[in-house]
Order: C-alpha cells, then structure tokens, then sequence
C-alpha cells in the first residue's frame, strides 16, 4: 500500500510538473520562441493550458530566460538610459503603481506569470543587470509612463487599392536605447486564444501590452476559407497637460484586453469610449477591419472622445486631400478635439507652453509636415495605390519628423498589412547599429501555419 500511495503521489506530482513546463523548454506546445533574422518569432497557445494566463506566463518568463540569455541587462540598462538617476527612476516606478492596479486581470496574470519566472531579484536597483517584477511591469507599461515614442500611418480603401483590397502601412518610431537593447528583442508574437481565434503582436519579446496587433477568427463558408481580421496600432498624442496617474488606467493594457474580443473598428472604437477620459495621456488608436478604417482619438479633456472615418477627411483641423485614404501622426485633427497638431491651442494651460511631457514643439512640428508628406507621396501614385507604394511611403527618409520625413533613424518596425488576404510584411530595425543615412527598409514576409 505504502509502494502504491508513493507511486501515485509521483505520478500525481509528474502531471502537475509538466502542465507548467513542457511548454517552457520548448518541449511542448504552449510557449515557443524561435529565433529569426531580424526578430524572435513567438508561437503562445493559451488553449494548451486551458486558458490559464498566469500558467502560460510562467512558461513563457521560462522561455525568454532561455532564448535571450542577457535578456535582463537588456531592459535594465534600457531603464538607466532614459531615467539616468534614482529620482527618475523611483518617479517611474510610482507612476507605474498607482496604474498598475487598473490593468485588466487577464493582462496581469500574464505579466505576473512571466515574472514569476524571468526575474532574478525582488530589489528595485536600476543598473544591476537583473530585473525586477516592478521592472518587468514597468516595461509593460512603458507608453504609460515614458514619453518618448513617435508613430505614423496611412492606409488605403478597396476604391484605391490597385490590388481591390484595403491595404494600410504603420511606422513605430521609438528610442532604441543606446546599445540598441529594442531592436535587439523585436518580435512577432501569436497568440492562440481559441479554435480559429489569434491574436498576432508585433511588438518586444516580453512585452504583453498592446503596441500593433491584429486579431483573426478565421472560418469556413461556401465560398471556402475566410479570414475576419482587425488590425489596431497605437499613436501617442500629447495634449500638453501637466501628466498625472493617480486613479488611471493603462491604455496599451486595455487595447490589448478589448482588441480580444473585438471584430470591427466600431466594436473596438465603442469599448475605448467607455474608459476614454481614464488614461494618463493622450493617444490614438489606428485601426481596420477587411473592409473600413478608423482613427479613435482620446484627447483626455474635451467632449467627447471619437473615432475619424474617412468621410471626415474634408472637415479637419489639416484637411485631408487624398480619395478614399487616410493617414494618421501623433496629434488629432477631428474639430471636436482638441487642436495638438502645432501644439499651440489658447485654451491650454502654463504647462502647455512649455511643453512639459514632450520637452520642445518639435513633435508638433513633425506632426504637421508628415501629413502633408503622406499626402503628397500618395498624390504621386495617382488614383490607385498598390502595397509597393505604401512601402514607399512609409519609407520615405531615412530624416527628421520635423523635415517631413517619415522613415526615420529611430524607427523600429514598419507594418504593411492586407486584411483580407492577410498579407504581412514588416521591416525590422536593424540589430545593433544605426540605419544608414541612405538605407532604405528591408522587409520580411510573415507566415503563419495554424489555420
């Protein structure tokens, strides 16, 4: 009896050993991190582990120790880049509490899982090459509490599109850190979350808040195969308001929960609505669905929060020229919000002249001449565009956002996407060097095999 009883027990323990870890070494299939050129490709099957986040979390902390062995120092010397001094730091670390709190449960699991198994220390000491689980949430709540991102896109109608298909291009402009510690865990992470539902990040390794996603169901009809797919990507705005985190949420957190469960811009646009006025700083949310666009702006303070469609092209702050397109950089230009796009609105405070979260007017200056860059590259296509032109677009530098440019030195991925017939294609940054003052963007086709 006694024999039986330790031999169940051991069987028992085997079990409950390997839901967590068989996913985690690369031995099973919830969690895998495959190394590419360029980027890491991230394979996450939350049904392999019954939906349990904080359960795939830990295989996939479990994973990146793995794969990126220096993967610590990179987010701590990441920190001590920007942050330069324990004040700084301590003022980070503060802001992300007071907002951690709001994150959605789901998305605290998962980070929670990936700290219980990635981190090395419970010690908060920016430059010790370790990281800490406030570090890690930190990361995750970067766009929260840093300001220092830059994004732009543009997309075009079925009307325009030389292939009949809506087609759309987005740049993500953000400091690499000195010793390009980004560029270094770029990555496509596909998420599983049900029978024919994913969700693509294209993103960091590690990084579990919302930067650009798309989120798929893919079925089947009489026409055969069909894929449904939402496209979202974040666009900070700076409103020049003196920034504050008490009582807030986290934005790339909740993108990240309600793009889920969201199948068209409208649905996605009506569930930031409900939070809207709840986030620390200003942002838009560039969005697409097979057969529409939208540009959901949050400008914090003024009535209400809404979602720019094309046919508002005409009626802007920048009037928008170009048929059956639209473009997106990093202030508003619907009437009913709040006018960012030279960053000189009476209305605003003190603080706003100074321009205290973005440190000068170059931002808004940038803003203004990229629009009207994105216009007239499109202009030169004529009257239909094909994905090769958005590439060019989007490409368009590399050189200053304050000289029109639109490829930039800190540009860190461009996206090219075509809902329907879920073409991909990303330019990474590369790894470890500067782009070249005449280097044009290389792009990778990306592929999936789980239909």
């Amino acid at each position: 009896m006694l024999k039986l009883i330790v031999y169940l027990v051991a069987i028992i323990t085997l079990v409950f050993t390997n839901i967590e870890t068989c996913s985690a070494a690369g031995a099973g299939p919830a969690v895998n991190i495959m190394q590419q050129k360029g980027y890491y490709k991230v394979n996450i099957d939350l049904t392999a582990v019954d939906g349990n986040r904080r359960l795939m979390g830990k295989a996939y902390g479990k994973q990146i120790k793995a794969a990126i062995s220096n993967y610590e120092y990179l987010i701590d010397s990441y920190f001590q880049n920007f942050l330069n001094d324990d004040k700084n730091y301590n003022k980070m670390l503060e802001r992300m509490r007071h907002i951690w709190k709001n994150v959605p449960a789901e998305v605290q699991d998962e980070i929670n899982g990936i700290t219980d198994t990635l981190c090395s220390t419970n010690k908060n000491i920016m430059g010790d090459n370790l990281l800490s689980p406030d570090e890690f949430r930190m990361l995750n709540l970067l766009a929260d509490t840093f300001r220092a991102t830059n994004c732009s896109a543009v997309g075009v109608m079925p009307a325009a599109s030389a292939s009949g298909n809506l087609i759309l291009a987005r740049n993500v402009d953000w400091d690499d850190g000195k010793e390009f510690q980004l560029s270094s865990i770029q990555a496509v992470i596909r998420y599983k979350l049900g029978e024919k539902h994913y969700l693509t990040m294209i993103s960091y390794v590690g990084l579990v808040t919302a930067l650009t996603g798309i989120n798929q169901y893919y079925s089947e009809n009489a026409d055969g195969p069909q894929t449904s797919s939402l496209f979202f990507a974040l666009l900070d705005s700076d409103i020049g308001h003196e920034y504050s985190d008490i009582d807030k949420r986290s934005y790339p957190s909740d993108l990240r929960k309600y793009a889920e469960d969201c199948k068209t811009p409208e649905q996605l646009a009506a569930a930031l609505k409900k939070t809207a006025k709840q986030y620390a700083f200003g942002f838009l949310v560039f969005m697409a669905d097979n057969n529409e666009f939208g540009v959901f702006e949050d400008n914090l303070t003024y009535a209400p929060s809404n979602m720019r469609k094309i046919s508002d092209n005409a009626n802007l702050y920048l009037p928008w020229k170009i048929a059956d397109t639209i473009g997106a950089v990093n202030c508003f230009m619907l009437k009913s919000s709040l006018d960012n796009t030279m960053g000189v609105d009476a209305a605003r405070s003190t603080a706003t002249q100074q321009n205290l979260q973005t440190g000068d007017n170059a931002l808004y200056v940038g803003n203004v001449k990229r629009w009207a860059t994105q216009q007239r590259l499109l202009k030169s296509n004529g009257s239909k565009h094909s994905i090769d032109d958005l590439k060019k677009l989007a490409g368009f530098g590399p050189g200053k956002a304050t000289d029109g440019f639109i490829y930039r030195p800190s540009t860190q991925q461009i996206t090219i996407f075509e809902p329907a017939s879920s073409h991909l294609e990303i330019f990474f940054h590369p790894i470890g060097r500067d782009i070249g003052d005449k280097e044009s963007p290389t792009f990778t086709n990306i592929t999936f095999n789980d239909k």
